[in-house]
């Protein structure tokens, strides 16, 4: 996503929508009274881009955010994992990269995002341990280690913000926290013990450095990355909404534990997301061709 799109798409949000917190749309959910046109942004994982390049446009238009974190990765030099697969990807000197038997061209900008999207994809249903031996080794055979990562142009754009500068962003007025686990897993891979602790341990390290979270979004967030029992876990941990990626809109009728979002990305022009905002999302819950993306504006870029 560039800064000139994302401000494309701001700029007609905030003259055709009523742009609103999230905890001003659940206040006028409870209330029954959420008026029409209303639409939150959110971004999921915390990256730092949102405090450079996100923050200074929704300051231009006046429109509030959440921002869930994964709270593992604040204030360090490690990368969630598909942003370490990506970084391998780039830094990877060949036109072609192998893994797990096949081979991805990298002749151009857009191969190197489908290889990257075919390797993550085949990576998510693994549990986190697994998966973290898989990115290693991935990583060791293609001859980039952790300080190449952080050496690279691309690690600034892919870092969770420190927690000063998440409170920069709180500061601000315009930006609210929430809770997106601590290590960025996929509830619906872990034990329950392991999942109390992943939803439970970030909301009380944004709590203990930022301010009170009483939102919690799932990372990847489609229909088999959690369950009825994840939901229960986030209610009885005084979160009081969780939200999906699955797209689609959020009415009276809904259920403020099982929110559905609009997933916008680099492919979503102006016009799409007109669409999407007017009449898409109402119609279907299938993710969205802007669903590529791992997230609802999952990161931002300078360029």
């Amino acid at each position: 996503m560039t800064r000139d799109l994302f401000d494309a798409q701001m700029q007609w949000l905030s003259r055709n929508f009523n742009c609103v917190s999230l905890s001003t749309l659940l206040a006028q959910f409870e209330n029954d009274a959420i008026k029409p046109r209303t639409v939150c942004v959110t971004f999921d994982d915390g990256f730092v881009n949102n405090l450079t390049t996100a923050l200074p446009v929704l300051k231009k238009y006046r429109i509030p955010m959440t921002l869930f974190v994964a709270t593992g990765y604040v204030g360090t030099q490690r990368l969630i994992w598909p942003e370490r697969i990506a970084s391998i990807v780039a830094l990877h000197a060949p036109k072609a990269i192998s893994y797990s038997g096949n081979t991805y061209s990298l002749e151009s900008p857009g191969e190197c995002a489908k290889a990257y999207r075919a390797i993550v994809n085949s990576l998510k249903p693994l549990h986190p341990n697994a998966l973290e031996q898989e990115v290693a080794g991935f990583a060791a055979s293609n001859g980039v280690d952790a300080d190449r990562i952080s050496a690279s142009p691309w690690f600034e754009s892919f870092r969770i913000a420190e927690w000063a500068e998440l409170r920069e962003l709180v500061n601000s007025e315009l930006v609210e926290i929430g809770s997106h686990t601590v290590n960025h897993t996929i509830v619906g891979r872990l034990t329950r013990e392991e999942a109390v602790r992943e939803i439970s341990e970030s909301k009380k390290m944004l709590e203990s450095n930022v301010h009170s979270v009483p939102y919690f979004a799932y990372p990847n967030g489609s229909e088999i990355d959690f369950s009825h029992e994840h939901r229960d876990i986030a209610v009885s941990l005084g979160y009081r909404a969780v939200l999906t990626s699955i797209n689609g809109t959020f009415t009276a009728r809904s259920d403020p534990f099982h929110m559905l979002r609009v997933g916008v990305g680099a492919d979503c022009s102006v016009a799409s997301l007109d669409y999407e905002l007017r009449v898409g999302a109402a119609f279907s819950s299938k993710p969205s061709l802007a669903q590529f993306t791992r997230g609802i504006f999952t990161g931002l870029v300078e360029r």
